[in-house]
């Protein structure tokens, strides 16, 4: 079945288009505005902090997707002692 619905462009009241609303699929903060962010992964991906992390609900346990918090973690974990 085909959709003949015509596609309407959104304007606010001012005539400006609105801006993007974030994604439900979104997983952590995007840095904005900075051209070179202070903050990365091993990989070079960057961001914006890294001191929350993602959680199964506002006091659930912490989850395996988070691959920031495993990161860093394992790089804490795997961390060595001049000698």
């Amino acid at each position: 079945m085909l959709n003949n619905a015509k596609k309407t462009n959104r304007k606010t009241p001012a005539g400006e288009t609105p801006a993007p609303a974030h994604t439900p699929a979104e997983t952590h903060q995007t840095s904005q505005g900075n051209p070179r962010p202070h903050l990365t992964t091993n990989q070079g991906l960057p961001l914006s902090d890294n001191q929350n992390s993602l959680k199964a609900g506002v006091r659930g346990p912490v989850l395996l997707e988070d691959f920031i918090l495993r990161e860093k973690i394992t790089h804490f974990d795997h961390e060595r002692i001049p000698e």
